[in-house]
């Protein structure tokens, strides 16, 4: 098994999360939104097959400090590309944004093996 941990900095108190992943490997593994206090949820792959959507769920942030998604996937080596594109109005105003994070589970660096989106938007008022 392999490991790693994608800290989210830009996610403020409050805010909505809705997280989604998809493979295109066999490997097996668990993806997990949490902070110190909270797990807001947990998508997990428990099959060889390829590619499959492995699901979606949302959550409200509650200001938990180190937040974070956890990847354990049956893998001897994990990389991994972190994107943050903010989500901005003409002014310039952020409403949210989207982390995209890239897994590679081998040595052929497609970074496809899972896609992780985690949304992050504005609670509404």
């Amino acid at each position: 098994m392999s490991k790693a941990t994608i800290k989210l900095t830009a996610v403020a108190n409050g805010e909505r999360m809705t997280v989604s992943v998809i493979t295109a490997c066999s490997n097996t593994g668990t993806i997990t939104l949490l902070d110190d206090s909270t797990v807001y949820g947990t998508l997990k792959k428990t099959t060889s097959g390829q590619p499959q959507f492995l699901g979606a769920f949302s959550a409200i942030y509650g200001g938990g400090s180190n937040l974070r998604v956890e990847l354990d996937i049956t893998t001897s080596s994990l990389k991994t590309l972190v994107d943050y594109l903010a989500i901005l109005d003409g002014a310039g105003t952020a409403y949210g944004g989207c982390y995209t994070i890239a897994v590679e589970d081998s040595t052929d660096n497609d970074y496809n093996d899972y896609v992780i989106a985690v949304l992050v938007t504005k609670k509404a008022k």
